[in-house]
């Protein structure tokens, strides 16, 4: 959805993967024709309700392929017991190649990575310098949790907008407090 939008990839590179040419088709099927602004959300919707559809649908097979009634059943099971059939395995993998060949290795999306981890690697040491900053809610939990999983755990609830504001807000205080 992102790559698209952003302009890392075009609607016609998508079709050319099987999984998302598929999706389309479903797509098409569930929501009628769908709008250029509308396409990408609908599409990674699609995507997501195909697949857990699948999952559910084959654990459902395979719990009763292996004779699953309770949990001692699964632990005993001789491989796992949820999981994608093959076809929809097989088509993830190749979406998930075609997105580390055209998405993850972009430069712009190289770019943004590097600048993400220094954000947080900053944000981290200066909240390990000074824990004081850190929400009340976060700081209650330094006695329990310990310094540096507090701080992990503060920096795993940001949203990417907020991390990039609070690195604003503590290095760059006179542009945004």
């Amino acid at each position: 959805d992102d790559a698209l939008q952003l302009g890392l990839i075009t609607v016609e590179e998508v079709r050319e993967v099987p999984f998302c040419r598929l999706a389309e088709e479903r797509m098409r099927e569930r929501y009628g024709q769908v709008g250029p602004q509308d396409y990408p959300a609908a599409l990674v919707r699609t995507l997501i309700d195909w697949q857990v559809e699948d999952l559910l649908a084959h654990t459902r097979q395979r719990l009763a392929s292996f004779g699953i009634r309770s949990v001692e059943d699964v632990r005993c099971a001789p491989e796992p017991i949820v999981q994608p059939s093959p076809e929809i395995a097989r088509l993830k993998a190749q979406l998930e190649d075609f997105l580390r060949e055209r998405v993850y290795h972009h430069y712009r999306v190289q770019r943004m990575t590097t600048k993400a981890k220094r954000f947080l690697r900053l944000l981290f040491e200066e909240y390990r310098r000074v824990p004081g900053m850190l929400p009340p809610f976060f700081y209650r939990r330094l006695t329990s949790e310990g310094l540096e999983q507090t701080i992990c755990d503060y920096l795993a609830s940001m949203t990417d907008r907020f991390a990039q504001d609070e690195y604003l807000r503590l290095f760059h205080p006179y542009k945004r407090e």
